[in-house]
C-alpha cells in the first residue's frame, strides 16, 4: 500500500468517528428533550374547565351552577391561585365541590 492510500483510510476512519460522536451527542439531546417535555406535560399545571347541562325537573327555577374542582393537590393551590378563582368566580357558581386529591401525603 501506498502512503496516500493510508492517509485516506485514517481519514476516512477519523470522519466515521466524528460522525459517530456527533449522532451520539444528537441522540442525548433529543433525548434530554423529550424527557424535558415528558416530564413538563406530566407535571405541568393545566386547568381544564368542561360545560355540562343537566336537566333537573325538580329545580324550582331550572339552573344550578355546580364547579367540580378535583386533584388540586396541596402544592398546586393556595394563595397565588388567580386564574384558578378567577375562573370559578366567572361561572358564578351557587356549590363548589371539592373532590380528588386534594392534599398530597
Amino acid at each position: 500500500m501506498n502512503t496516500d492510500n493510508i492517509k485516506t483510510n485514517e481519514q476516512n476512519n477519523e470522519s466515521k468517528n466524528v460522525k459517530k460522536k456527533k449522532d451520539k451527542i444528537r441522540y442525548i439531546i433529543e433525548t434530554a428533550i423529550l424527557l424535558f417535555l415528558l416530564l413538563w406535560t406530566l407535571w405541568s399545571e393545566v386547568l381544564v374547565t368542561e360545560r355540562l347541562s343537566i336537566d333537573l325537573p325538580n329545580c324550582s327555577d331550572g339552573t344550578v351552577r355546580i364547579v367540580l374542582l378535583t386533584d388540586l393537590h396541596s402544592c398546586y393551590y393556595g394563595k397565588n391561585q388567580k386564574n384558578l378563582i378567577r375562573k370559578v368566580e366567572k361561572e358564578n357558581p351557587d356549590l363548589v365541590i371539592l373532590a380528588g386529591d386534594i392534599f398530597d401525603d
